[in-house]
């Protein structure tokens, strides 16, 4: 009897442990984190501490799928889960969100916590080059950061704030760490209104195109014409090309963008 109920612990054990963590990488998951932060965020309010939230992001990563496979791409990931949990303290916490992104919570005592310094060993970390199957890997990360108490005091406000800093970070160009500031959500809401506007427009084709004239000046002829992008929306008025080009290559829209060009050309 007591054998089966051992048994029968280490299966609920066993099953407990494959709902709280990723099968992939072996770090705790979402279900985890919803689970875990409340708490810390608990214990850092009775102690006066405070917490910082790494939201990080693989730069890229799509392109190691395409190019070289799953395989790989799951070795990948695999080696930013190791090299994540080795760049933190032991008793800090790091979580595969899904995909590409990962989020580290780091435990600080007192309410001024060097989180720059943390986010930039954390990125010198998973930039170093990574040997998969016969070729290494050299990659960068979008990291935006939260911290507790002074950005926000709960967990989906505090997740939301390194989730801004994260699309700040992106749209940057990648390959940098943004902390979160107010005046970030601001630029996001309209930056998110100008891309969904923006994928509006090309699923609708309403990008027009200007051709513009390219003469021999020797001959006086017409050689060619450039194709040049405009945007005129109703509720932003006329986008400036490079305003809106920016925003299509931040969210991947470019190449949606591009081939609307070439269609209407």
């Amino acid at each position: 009897r007591r054998e089966a109920e051992r048994r029968a612990q280490e299966h609920q054990l066993s099953l407990q442990h494959l709902a709280t963590h990723d099968a992939l990488t072996g770090l705790p998951n979402r279900t985890f984190l919803n689970e875990e932060l409340p708490r810390l965020i608990d214990e850092a309010a009775r102690r006066g501490d405070s917490l910082s939230i790494l939201y990080i992001d693989c730069d890229n990563f799509k392109n190691i799928n395409d190019s070289r496979g799953h395989s790989i791409g799951d070795d990948y990931l695999r080696s930013v889960a190791r090299r994540l949990r080795d760049s933190i303290a032991s008793p800090d916490l790091v979580v595969r969100m899904g995909g590409d992104e990962f989020l580290v919570v780091t435990r600080h005592y007192g309410l001024e916590p060097d989180s720059a310094a943390i986010a930039e060993r954390v990125a010198a970390a998973l930039k170093k080059p990574v040997r998969l199957g016969e070729a290494t890997y050299s990659a960068t990360t979008s990291i935006g950061m939260s911290v507790y108490p002074r950005d926000a005091t709960t967990m989906s406000e505090l997740l939301r704030s390194a989730d801004i800093a994260l699309y700040e970070a992106k749209a940057r160009g990648r390959d940098n760490v943004q902390m979160f500031d107010a005046a970030m959500n601001k630029r996001v809401h309209t930056r998110l209104a100008l891309e969904q506007d923006l994928r509006s427009a090309v699923n609708r084709d309403a990008i027009d195109i200007h051709l513009q004239p390219i003469v021999d000046i020797r001959s006086g002829r017409l050689v060619s014409f450039e194709a040049l992008a405009r945007w005129n929306d109703p509720r932003h008025g006329a986008v400036p090309p490079l305003a809106f080009i920016e925003v299509a290559e931040a969210s991947d829209l470019i190449v949606e963008l591009g081939e609307c060009v070439f269609r209407n050309v």
